[in-house]
Protein backbone atom coordinates (compact mmCIF):
# COMPACT_ATOMS: atom_id res chain seq x y z
CA UNK A 1 0.00 0.00 0.00
CA UNK A 2 1.11 3.56 -0.63
CA UNK A 3 2.64 5.37 2.35
CA UNK A 4 0.82 8.68 2.84
CA UNK A 5 3.84 10.40 4.42
CA UNK A 6 6.10 9.56 1.47
CA UNK A 7 3.42 10.67 -1.00
CA UNK A 8 3.07 14.03 0.78
CA UNK A 9 6.85 14.54 0.76
CA UNK A 10 7.03 13.87 -2.98
CA UNK A 11 4.12 16.24 -3.62
CA UNK A 12 6.10 18.99 -1.93
CA UNK A 13 9.04 18.69 -4.33
CA UNK A 14 9.60 21.73 -6.56
CA UNK A 15 9.31 21.51 -10.36
CA UNK A 16 7.35 18.26 -10.20
CA UNK A 17 6.04 17.29 -13.68
CA UNK A 18 2.28 17.56 -14.15
CA UNK A 19 2.00 13.84 -14.91
CA UNK A 20 3.82 12.96 -11.69
CA UNK A 21 1.51 15.24 -9.67
CA UNK A 22 -1.49 13.43 -11.13
CA UNK A 23 -0.08 10.01 -10.21
CA UNK A 24 0.77 11.20 -6.70
CA UNK A 25 -2.75 12.53 -6.30
CA UNK A 26 -4.13 9.08 -7.13
CA UNK A 27 -1.69 7.47 -4.68
CA UNK A 28 -2.74 9.90 -1.95
CA UNK A 29 -6.37 8.87 -2.38
CA UNK A 30 -5.44 5.18 -2.24
CA UNK A 31 -3.27 5.68 0.86
CA UNK A 32 -5.96 7.69 2.67
CA UNK A 33 -8.73 5.24 1.85
CA UNK A 34 -6.56 2.23 2.67
CA UNK A 35 -5.50 3.77 5.96
CA UNK A 36 -9.13 4.28 7.01
CA UNK A 37 -9.97 0.72 5.97
CA UNK A 38 -7.16 -0.70 8.14
CA UNK A 39 -8.26 1.52 11.04
CA UNK A 40 -11.86 0.33 10.69
CA UNK A 41 -10.80 -3.33 10.67
CA UNK A 42 -8.70 -2.78 13.81
CA UNK A 43 -11.67 -1.17 15.56
CA UNK A 44 -13.93 -4.09 14.60
CA UNK A 45 -11.34 -6.44 16.10
CA UNK A 46 -11.21 -4.39 19.33
CA UNK A 47 -15.01 -4.37 19.55
CA UNK A 48 -15.27 -8.14 19.01
CA UNK A 49 -12.59 -8.74 21.66
CA UNK A 50 -14.22 -6.32 24.10
CA UNK A 51 -11.15 -4.08 24.34
CA UNK A 52 -12.36 -0.93 22.57
CA UNK A 53 -11.19 2.08 24.56
CA UNK A 54 -13.01 5.42 24.80
CA UNK A 55 -11.54 8.67 26.10
CA UNK A 56 -14.44 10.67 27.48
CA UNK A 57 -14.42 14.42 27.79
CA UNK A 58 -16.70 17.46 27.56
CA UNK A 59 -17.25 19.12 24.19
CA UNK A 60 -19.70 21.62 22.75
CA UNK A 61 -22.17 20.25 20.23
CA UNK A 62 -21.60 23.16 17.86
CA UNK A 63 -17.89 22.34 17.60
CA UNK A 64 -18.64 18.63 17.32
CA UNK A 65 -21.06 19.09 14.42
CA UNK A 66 -18.69 21.50 12.68
CA UNK A 67 -15.79 19.07 12.97
CA UNK A 68 -18.01 16.30 11.62
CA UNK A 69 -19.19 18.13 8.53
CA UNK A 70 -16.14 20.11 7.45
CA UNK A 71 -14.46 17.26 5.46
CA UNK A 72 -17.81 16.33 3.86
CA UNK A 73 -18.73 19.71 2.39
CA UNK A 74 -16.94 19.22 -0.91
CA UNK A 75 -18.18 15.64 -1.28
CA UNK A 76 -21.76 16.78 -0.65
CA UNK A 77 -21.39 19.47 -3.29
CA UNK A 78 -20.09 16.94 -5.81
CA UNK A 79 -23.14 14.77 -5.09
CA UNK A 80 -25.48 17.70 -5.72
CA UNK A 81 -26.54 18.21 -2.13
CA UNK A 82 -25.58 20.28 0.91
CA UNK A 83 -26.06 20.46 4.67
CA UNK A 84 -28.64 22.57 6.47
CA UNK A 85 -27.88 22.79 10.20
CA UNK A 86 -30.39 24.12 12.69
CA UNK A 87 -29.30 26.57 15.38
CA UNK A 88 -27.34 24.83 18.13
CA UNK A 89 -27.58 26.29 21.65
CA UNK A 90 -24.24 27.52 22.94
CA UNK A 91 -24.88 25.71 26.21
CA UNK A 92 -25.29 22.35 24.44
CA UNK A 93 -22.43 20.14 25.65
CA UNK A 94 -21.94 16.38 25.72
CA UNK A 95 -19.66 13.93 27.52
CA UNK A 96 -18.16 11.74 24.81
CA UNK A 97 -15.05 10.45 23.07
CA UNK A 98 -14.69 13.27 20.53
CA UNK A 99 -12.77 11.31 17.88
CA UNK A 100 -15.15 8.35 17.89
CA UNK A 101 -18.25 10.54 18.04
CA UNK A 102 -17.07 12.57 15.06
CA UNK A 103 -16.45 9.37 13.09
CA UNK A 104 -19.86 8.00 14.08
CA UNK A 105 -21.67 11.18 13.03
CA UNK A 106 -19.61 11.48 9.86
CA UNK A 107 -20.62 7.96 8.79
CA UNK A 108 -24.29 8.90 9.17
CA UNK A 109 -23.94 12.28 7.44
CA UNK A 110 -21.90 10.83 4.57
CA UNK A 111 -24.52 8.12 4.01
CA UNK A 112 -27.25 10.77 3.90
CA UNK A 113 -25.48 12.65 1.10
CA UNK A 114 -25.27 9.43 -0.93
CA UNK A 115 -29.04 8.90 -0.87
CA UNK A 116 -30.25 12.51 -1.09
CA UNK A 117 -31.74 13.41 -4.47
CA UNK A 118 -29.74 16.12 -6.23
CA UNK A 119 -30.85 19.58 -5.24
CA UNK A 120 -32.21 18.52 -1.85
CA UNK A 121 -30.30 19.23 1.38
CA UNK A 122 -29.38 16.93 4.22
CA UNK A 123 -30.82 18.52 7.35
CA UNK A 124 -29.21 18.30 10.77
CA UNK A 125 -31.16 19.21 13.89
CA UNK A 126 -30.01 19.27 17.50
CA UNK A 127 -32.44 18.94 20.41
CA UNK A 128 -32.38 18.24 24.12
CA UNK A 129 -34.20 15.10 25.26
CA UNK A 130 -34.49 15.55 29.00
CA UNK A 131 -31.68 16.75 31.28
CA UNK A 132 -29.29 13.91 30.47
CA UNK A 133 -29.43 13.55 26.68
CA UNK A 134 -28.87 15.54 23.50
CA UNK A 135 -30.01 14.24 20.12
CA UNK A 136 -28.61 14.93 16.65
CA UNK A 137 -31.01 14.07 13.82
CA UNK A 138 -29.64 13.64 10.29
CA UNK A 139 -32.34 13.56 7.61
CA UNK A 140 -32.33 12.99 3.86
CA UNK A 141 -35.16 13.12 1.32
CA UNK A 142 -34.27 9.89 -0.44
CA UNK A 143 -36.51 6.91 -1.23
CA UNK A 144 -36.10 5.37 2.20
CA UNK A 145 -34.63 2.07 3.32
CA UNK A 146 -36.48 -1.02 2.04
CA UNK A 147 -38.16 -2.91 4.87
CA UNK A 148 -36.19 -6.10 4.20
CA UNK A 149 -33.00 -4.25 5.14
CA UNK A 150 -34.19 -2.62 8.36
CA UNK A 151 -32.73 -5.28 10.63
CA UNK A 152 -29.42 -5.26 8.73
CA UNK A 153 -28.69 -1.51 8.75
CA UNK A 154 -26.17 -1.71 11.59
CA UNK A 155 -24.59 -5.00 10.55
CA UNK A 156 -21.26 -5.46 8.78
CA UNK A 157 -21.84 -5.83 5.06
CA UNK A 158 -21.12 -9.31 3.73
CA UNK A 159 -18.38 -8.11 1.36
CA UNK A 160 -15.97 -5.81 3.17
CA UNK A 161 -13.54 -4.08 0.81
CA UNK A 162 -12.30 -0.49 0.58
CA UNK A 163 -14.47 1.63 -1.71
CA UNK A 164 -12.35 4.45 -3.16
CA UNK A 165 -15.40 6.31 -4.42
CA UNK A 166 -16.90 6.77 -0.95
CA UNK A 167 -14.17 5.86 1.51
CA UNK A 168 -16.52 3.20 2.88
CA UNK A 169 -15.54 -0.30 3.84
CA UNK A 170 -19.06 -1.55 4.58
CA UNK A 171 -18.38 -1.00 8.27
CA UNK A 172 -19.58 2.57 8.80
CA UNK A 173 -22.94 2.15 10.50
CA UNK A 174 -21.78 -0.92 12.43
CA UNK A 175 -18.94 1.15 13.92
CA UNK A 176 -21.29 4.09 14.48
CA UNK A 177 -23.58 1.96 16.64
CA UNK A 178 -20.75 0.31 18.58
CA UNK A 179 -18.85 3.57 19.17
CA UNK A 180 -21.94 5.35 20.49
CA UNK A 181 -22.97 2.48 22.75
CA UNK A 182 -19.45 2.33 24.22
CA UNK A 183 -19.83 5.90 25.51
CA UNK A 184 -23.41 5.63 26.75
CA UNK A 185 -25.12 6.84 23.55
CA UNK A 186 -27.20 5.19 20.86
CA UNK A 187 -28.39 5.49 17.27
CA UNK A 188 -31.75 4.65 15.69
CA UNK A 189 -33.56 5.46 12.46
CA UNK A 190 -36.98 6.01 10.99
CA UNK A 191 -37.57 5.70 7.28
CA UNK A 192 -40.27 5.99 4.66
CA UNK A 193 -40.82 6.81 0.99
CA UNK A 194 -40.05 10.50 1.62
CA UNK A 195 -36.71 10.00 3.34
CA UNK A 196 -34.74 8.63 6.27
CA UNK A 197 -33.75 10.17 9.59
CA UNK A 198 -31.00 8.80 11.79
CA UNK A 199 -31.14 9.95 15.40
CA UNK A 200 -27.93 9.93 17.43
CA UNK A 201 -28.36 10.21 21.21
CA UNK A 202 -25.43 11.47 23.30
CA UNK A 203 -25.02 11.85 27.07
CA UNK A 204 -25.21 15.47 28.20
CA UNK A 205 -22.22 16.95 30.02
Amino acid sequence: AADLGIVEQLQGMPKLPKEAKSVLGDLEEIATTGGKFVGDILNVSRIERGVLQVNLGEVGLSALVGQTLEPLLETAKERGTSFEVSAIPKAAKVHVDVEKTVEALRNVADNATKYSPKGTPVTIAVAQDGPKTWTISVSDKGKGIPKEFWDKVFEIKSEVTPDASSGSAGLGLYLTKKFLEAMGGSVSFKTGPKGTTFVVRLPAA
